[in-house]
């Protein structure tokens, strides 16, 4: 009976949770992104997403970067109620805005690859997050083939993060880099 039943609770969405037991329910769907597929495959968005634009080191700090962030959950939410959310950890307006227009989901790892990727190669975004000049430092520091340099550059420049720890978004990067050299 307990198997059944939790088969039955996993596959009910957030909302029918939420209606069967009369709480709101702030959170994503059961279903998440996260719970669907393995790193592996949070990775793989991520290729997909900033593979045609950066280079394969590139790519490895951006996902390093994110491991620091969210353990590379896109259903994550920032400890303690503040702003942050998913992979890396960003308010949602910007994200929630890109997603409208794009058709995307802001809980998926494609959803906020997408959305940091437009905001460091186009001027729409950029200007919105951090800037044009600051977007297109970032693009051409992320075609090195430095692993180390990626992480500490994308840190530096998107992340903007208050206590870093570069020393574990560095090591994130480089466990990291020959997955990301697969889909790059």
């Amino acid at each position: 009976k307990f198997i059944i039943a939790a088969v039955v609770v996993i596959t009910l969405t957030s909302s029918a949770l939420a209606a069967a037991s009369h709480v709101v329910v702030e959170k994503p769907p059961v279903l998440s992104a996260h719970d669907l597929n393995s790193t592996t495959h949070v990775i793989k968005a991520m290729c997909d997403a900033f593979c045609p634009v950066f280079s394969a080191a590139g790519v490895a700090g951006i996902v390093g970067n994110a491991m620091q962030e969210s353990s590379l959950n896109p259903t994550i939410k920032q400890y303690g109620g503040g702003p942050g959310r998913g992979l890396f950890q960003m308010s949602v307006g910007g994200l929630g805005d890109y997603c409208h227009g794009a058709g995307c989901d802001i809980w998926t790892a494609k959803g906020q690859s997408d959305f940091v990727k437009e905001t460091i190669i186009s001027r729409k975004w950029a200007d919105r997050a951090y800037g044009w000049d600051v977007a297109t430092q970032l693009h051409k520091q992320l075609q090195t083939d430095n692993v180390a340099d990626a992480a500490t550059d994308f840190m530096n420049g998107w992340e903007r993060c208050g206590d870093c720890d570069t020393a574990n978004r560095i090591r994130f990067a480089e466990q990291f880099y020959p997955e990301v050299k697969k889909y790059c």
